[in-house]
């Protein structure tokens, strides 16, 4: 019989014997202090779907590099190569971290050819595609859609906005939690990731009297500062994976546009600050990218990818970009 430690969900002397990939890899995320349980959310899924049923069994130092290229190449034959990237990442890093500790003398992961990966689909909206989305997603959300487009929030930030955050009277907004969905669809409050990612901004003034009419429209308590700006259907915090598929999808399905994301109102926020000639550290500032590479690269790819289809609608630009 195994004995166990009381402090940790893995046999006694786990580290000194050779565990298997799916043992190992349990116990690299949950010993990672660093990672995000988003991140984890995410890595433990790809794990479980994708490396487990060909992989998960083996132990650790029985893997090759011939059995590496195998699954990478049976995910080539069915998946996008980004798919193919984000998949190996996580492998490799479980696997390099075996090797730091010092449980593998040489990682398997090594001269491991990869699918050549084309640049993802982006898209810069133009300020009449971005009045239509507004208008296309209901009143409930049309403040968020533009919030979005006008500042370059991410979903999780405009998700986790709450009313002490706003200061429609000056006429700003500080950044500094999102809302995020983690393992076993927990939703919880996390800081940015990166200092970069605390910010405040100006409102312009026609988004001011949106989020203003956003406010009294929807009854949002304005004297709870936690209160959250933005809900769903029934009050309570948004999940992006129900907000995507109950209303965003929905709304762009009737529209003459692109299979945009939410994460698109972003992309378009840098484009037209680039475009306008704002300096890259205003920019970066207002993006809350750690990385100014970053906020230069985002925008000219958008520029460069984005189609411009004539739009059959009379309704002119609201003006408000």
């Amino acid at each position: 019989m195994v004995r166990r430690n009381h402090e940790s969900p893995f046999p006694t002397g786990f580290l000194r014997r050779k565990p298997t990939l799916k043992e190992w890899c349990e116990y690299w995320l949950a010993t990672n202090a660093v990672k995000r349980p988003k991140a984890k959310k995410e890595d433990r899924s790809s794990l479980e779907l994708h490396v487990y049923p060909s992989l998960g069994h083996k132990r650790l130092d029985d893997i090759t590099v011939f059995d590496i290229r195998l699954l990478v190449a049976q995910w080539a034959e069915t998946v996008m190569p980004r798919t193919v990237h984000r998949r190996y990442a996580v492998l490799r890093a479980a696997i390099n971290a075996a090797v730091d500790v010092q449980i593998l003398d040489r990682s398997p992961c090594r001269r491991i050819r990869l699918p050549t990966s084309a640049p993802a689909f982006a898209y810069a909206l133009q300020p009449d595609e971005v009045a239509l989305v507004a208008d296309a997603v209901g009143p409930r959300y049309r403040a968020m859609v533009f919030t979005g487009a006008m500042l370059g929030l991410r979903f999780c930030e405009c998700a986790g906005l709450r009313v002490g955050r706003l200061d429609l009277v000056n006429a700003k907004i500080s950044i500094e939690e999102g809302l995020v969905e983690a393992e076993c669809g927990r939703l919880y409050s996390n800081p940015p990731k990166s200092q970069a990612g605390r910010r405040t901004m100006c409102l312009p003034s026609s988004l001011v009297t949106l989020l203003a009419d956003h406010l009294e429209r929807h009854h949002v308590d304005t004297d709870d500062e936690n209160a959250l700006v933005f809900t769903s259907p029934w009050g309570g915090p948004l999940r992006y994976s129900n907000f995507r598929k109950r209303v965003w999808r929905r709304a762009i399905a009737t529209l003459e546009l692109p299979a945009i994301g939410f994460h698109d109102l972003r992309r378009t926020n840098a484009t037209v600050l680039v475009q306008r000639g704002i300096d890259m550290k205003t920019a970066q500032i207002r993006l809350g990218h750690s990385d100014p590479a970053l906020t230069l690269r985002r925008p000219t790819r958008a520029t460069a990818l984005q189609p411009r289809a004539s739009m059959n609608t009379s309704r002119r630009s609201s003006g408000v970009l």
